[in-house]
């Protein structure tokens, strides 16, 4: 359903980035790299989404970081638009483990589902016990 509402590509990308863990900070280079986007297609959507005070800026040194606004009176609402897009409820739990390092949310669109792939720090015999119960 959010695809149908937001019709940009990297718009949709920027909020899922920032609301789907909204400690999530980056900069324009950063996220036009990692969505595989122009810089200009990136800075374009950043100044919509930060002129709506969705998404706060600070400087740091030469470059403009951006996050959530976690004040914004509809933070919590598109952050459970966007979780439940995303399935992330079901996550969540597993995400949080402290042996948790890194989190990647990859799209596949011809199955409209999302895969997630967890980085932990898990010994062999742990991860092998996990694997063959």
């Amino acid at each position: 359903m959010l695809r149908q509402l937001i019709t940009s590509k990297t718009r949709l990308r920027l909020l899922l980035k920032f609301f789907v863990r909204s400690e999530n900070e980056a900069y324009l280079r950063q996220l036009a790299k990692e969505f595989n986007d122009s810089a200009n297609a990136v800075r374009v959507e950043l100044l919509r989404l930060t002129s709506e005070e969705l998404l706060l800026t600070r400087d740091a040194g030469n470059t403009i970081m951006y996050r959530a606004n976690k004040d914004h009176e509809y933070f919590e609402d598109i952050q459970r638009l966007v979780w439940r897009f995303t399935k992330w409820e079901e996550m969540k739990e597993i995400c949080e483990s402290p042996a948790v390092k890194q989190i990647y949310l990859g799209e596949f669109n011809e199955e409209k589902s999302f895969e997630y792939i967890v980085v932990h720090d898990m010994d062999q015999a742990g991860a092998a016990h996990m694997i063959f119960p």
